[in-house]
């Protein structure tokens, strides 16, 4: 079964071994897991990735061989002002300095106003002084847009959208680190690998297949199809490109399907279906969608897991739970004080699910920093009964939340109805 979850959903479960393998962010593992913050984060590849996996290893966890591409964001300019030489950050300062009017410079308000990692930043490391006057601000969209028909000769954008490699943008290289590093990787367990040595030369493979100039384009062919412009009806599922990608690199058993994938593959949220791309190898799998990726903040990921191997170790979703009242002063099972809360972190939000199960529907989504009521538990004490803002009674992963143990224990054991 296909199911969505936050980074910090997926790593929940990753520890606690609800699934083996799921990939991640490398700049968002740093800043979400060990307190790195974005402006401090490592700005090259290698070093974002070995400073993660000598962090992560104190948790069991282990970081396999990452992808070639950088999903940051950064600046970018139109085919008119490549075909000038601009090729680096480096050569943009230089034609600011001959004429700090010559550029229009397009960015987003996030941008503008990021005194840490934006504008204002990237200016005071290359030593960039351009006019007032030149710089315009936009939205995401219309800044690609803008690049493609020459309003704006520079632009702030993200190095994995379809439209850089569609539309002929030249993403300028960051010789000094302005931009702190997004590179993806897979993450599994120690005892994983022991149990299946074969999975991480498998998975080695794939990484430096993902070069930036394949990941665009792959994400081009899903958002804007042939003629390079989205929503026109030729688009292709991510099923068929992921397929393909996969068979034309020989990383798929059997390349016999890829005009019908749907015959066998797992349906997704969205009515199109995932390749297995499990074959062979039976840990419990996450996959991911590869989008932009916003410094300090959790990726939204595809989760894919073994449903044999989920149904061993979750309450079964198609069973509604016995809710016990938190006003039923007449339950002996209830604790005395029955305001028993938990609270999402600061840093990222939780899903609440229908049932305590990491397929089951997500009903809600808790902000950051939110505290709710807690109405029960599984007999492990793995997943929380919950009564949302809106009163209505959910799951969350109990290794998601901050909670207090003690108090957890209090709470009635809530099994499903018959």
């Amino acid at each position: 079964q296909l199911v969505q979850g936050t980074s910090p959903d997926l790593r929940a479960m990753l520890k606690s071994g609800q699934i083996d393998l799921y990939p991640e962010f490398t700049g968002v593992a740093l800043s979400l897991y060990h307190n790195i913050p974005p402006f401090a984060l490592p700005t090259t590849a290698d070093g974002a990735f070995s400073l993660v996996q000598d962090l992560d290893e104190r948790f069991n966890i282990v970081w396999i061989r990452k992808a070639s591409f950088d999903s940051t964001y950064g600046l970018a300019v139109s085919p008119a002002v490549a075909a000038r030489g601009l090729r680096t950050l480096l050569d943009l300062t230089a034609a600011v300095q001959a004429d700090p009017t010559a550029l229009t410079i397009c960015v987003d308000d996030d941008f503008f106003s990021d005194a840490e990692l934006g504008l204002a930043s990237l200016a005071e490391l290359y030593e960039m002084k351009p006019s007032t006057e030149s710089i315009v601000l936009l939205a995401d969209d219309e800044i690609y847009r803008s690049l493609r028909d020459g309003t704006c000769d520079v632009g702030k954008i993200s190095r994995t959208d379809a439209r850089v490699g569609a539309w002929q943008l030249t993403v300028l290289d960051d010789p000094l680190g302005a931009f702190p590093n997004y590179s993806p990787a897979p993450v599994t367990r120690n005892e994983v690998l022991a149990r299946y040595p074969e999975m991480e030369q498998r998975l080695a493979v794939l990484g430096p297949l993902l070069t930036p100039e394949v990941i665009t384009d792959l994400n081009a062919q899903i958002e804007l199809g042939q003629d390079g412009e989205p929503a026109t009806g030729d688009e292709a599922s991510i099923a068929q490109v992921a397929t393909t990608f996969l068979c034309e690199n020989q990383l798929m058993g059997d390349c016999t399907v890829i005009d019908n994938v749907a015959t066998t593959a797992t349906v997704m949220p969205d009515g199109t279906a995932a390749p297995d791309v499990t074959t062979e190898i039976t840990p419990v799998l996450a996959m991911i969608r590869i989008t932009n990726v916003t410094p300090g903040e959790a990726s939204t990921l595809d989760l894919l897991v073994n449903e044999a191997i989920a149904a061993e170790e979750a309450v079964a979703p198609a069973a509604e739970p016995v809710v016990v009242s938190p006003t039923d002063e007449n339950d002996e099972s209830r604790p005395a004080d029955a305001d028993i809360t938990i609270s999402t972190p600061a840093t990222f939000g939780v899903n609440a699910r229908e049932a305590a199960n990491a397929t089951a529907t997500v009903v809600a989504i808790l902000p950051r920093a939110t505290t709710v009521q807690a109405i029960g538990r599984t007999v492990d004490s793995s997943w929380l009964q919950i009564l949302t803002e809106d009163g209505e009674v959910a799951w969350v992963f109990t290794a998601a939340v901050i909670s207090n143990p003690d108090r957890i224990a209090q709470l009635p054991v809530v099994e499903p109805a018959e």
